[in-house]
């Protein structure tokens, strides 16, 4: 715990990485107001319920890659960059390889968390204050989304994130500085070309966690969600177990 809390600590004297997300915490609202004003010819294309605009907004974050920067960026900077400065032989001449690294990702999750908890607030105030009282406000609408099903939705948005970042942890212990975020985009949009191969799709962690595919995918029961969650339970262990053994293995 102590470990973690160093690291938090760590990423709180980093001030591009809290700039960064900052930015990028409050695009919801800058996004809103575009809307509302139809800035730069900018619209909604019709009504909305609170939660669907929270889910267009960040469906339409990710579709543009702006949102995969955020996991990303962060082990680049707090795990590629110790390494290659060798900063990191501080922390190994006091405790073991693999509890260094692991409070790192357990730090890097707490903040992924914390972010996804502050966008969402920031877009779910944007609609009240901005859009709601707009043409483009659901009033009276029914919604269909469900308690379980809006977990399910959200679960998804918060493992697609958990994933690209411990790819990136690994890419971060293998590669040097920038080529980690080179490389894990490259990865992104690789999968991104996959996804039209049919037998894969189901397989692939971005597919399974795109908003429109899980919509349609829900009422098909809970068989496919248990699958899903099966393919992100195995790549994220392959990526832990992977990057532990690279991390344990690296001299530095």
């Amino acid at each position: 715990m102590r470990l973690i809390q160093n690291e938090l600590k760590r990423f709180l004297n980093k001030r591009d990485s809290l700039i960064i997300m900052g930015i990028l915490a409050i695009t919801p609202a800058i996004l809103s107001v575009c809307f509302r004003l139809e800035l730069g010819g900018i619209s909604l294309t019709g009504q909305m319920s609170m939660l669907e605009y929270m889910l267009m907004i960040w469906s339409f974050l990710k579709y543009v890659f702006i949102l995969y920067i955020i996991p990303i960026y962060l082990p680049c900077n707090f795990i590629a960059k110790e390494i290659e400065h060798r900063s990191v032989q501080i922390l190994l001449m006091h405790e073991a390889k693999s509890k260094i690294l692991i409070s790192k990702l357990a730090a890097l999750v707490i903040e992924i968390s914390v972010f996804m908890c502050l966008f969402f607030t920031v877009t779910a105030g944007s609609y009240q204050f901005i859009i709601r009282g707009t043409a483009y406000e659901a009033v009276g609408m029914v919604t269909s989304y469900t308690a379980g099903k809006t977990f399910i939705l959200f679960g998804f948005q918060w493992l697609e994130m958990i994933f690209l970042l411990c790819l990136s942890v690994l890419f971060s212990i293998i590669l040097k500085g920038n080529t980690v975020l080179v490389a894990t985009l490259g990865f992104v949009a690789i999968e991104k070309i996959f996804e039209n191969v049919d037998s894969l799709k189901s397989y692939l962690p971005l597919y399974i966690a795109d908003f429109a595919n899980l919509q349609d995918k829900l009422g098909q029961g809970n068989a496919y969600v248990l699958q899903s969650l099966l393919v992100y339970g195995a790549l994220l262990t392959i990526l832990l177990t992977s990057s532990i053994y690279v991390w344990n293995k690296r001299e530095y």
